[in-house]
């Protein structure tokens, strides 16, 4: 099992014994207020989705901090050829989205995806009307792509070099206080 520490923050792969958990997150209407999708998920589109993403070769993680998951945060391939992932991220816990934590996470994990997946290409979704995640990707970098569905979704784009440069913005100004 994968299991990435740095920052304060520890990121552990997914396993089957975590499905009941996520979906539990996932389904709070906390969460599933800001996705794209959402639906309710039974148990069985729960076990669907993971045997997809390990089948797809996805990369997902379980968020802990201080010893409590957390979150959620990942990547969905896309696209094999264009090397096109879309990331996901959520906290169970809404103690921490107004917090620090969330960057912490975020330098975990796109400092080991740019690492080790340097030619990848980031896309993602978020609705309009989710202010703290525009915000909060711009931060890191992202790039706004276009406007669709009748201006509910924004397309936004990250890449390595993008993100390297904002990062290393905030790092000195997080790690400096944290």
């Amino acid at each position: 099992m994968l299991v990435i520490t740095n920052y304060g923050v520890t990121l552990r792969e997914v396993t089957e014994g975590d499905l009941e958990t996520l979906r539990t997150w996932r389904n709070d209407p906390e969460i599933s207020r800001f996705m794209v999708t959402q639906d309710h998920i039974t148990p069985e589109m729960q076990n669907k989705w993971f045997e997809t993403t390990r089948l797809r070769g996805d990369v997902n993680f379980i968020i802990n901090y201080e010893g409590l998951d957390i979150g959620f945060i990942g990547l969905k391939l896309v696209d094999v050829k264009e090397k096109l992932y879309n990331p996901g991220v959520y906290f169970a816990n809404t103690n921490y989205q107004n917090s620090h934590i969330p960057f912490m996470v975020a330098f975990c994990f796109w400092d080991f995806i740019f690492e080790n997946y340097p030619d990848i290409k980031i896309k993602t979704t978020v609705l309009i009307s989710n202010k703290r995640a525009m915000r909060f990707n711009k931060a890191l970098g992202y790039e706004e792509i276009k406007n669709n569905n009748d201006g509910q979704f924004l397309e936004m784009q990250l890449c390595s070099i993008d993100y390297q440069q904002a990062a290393e913005k905030i790092k000195r100004v997080f790690l400096k206080n944290n």
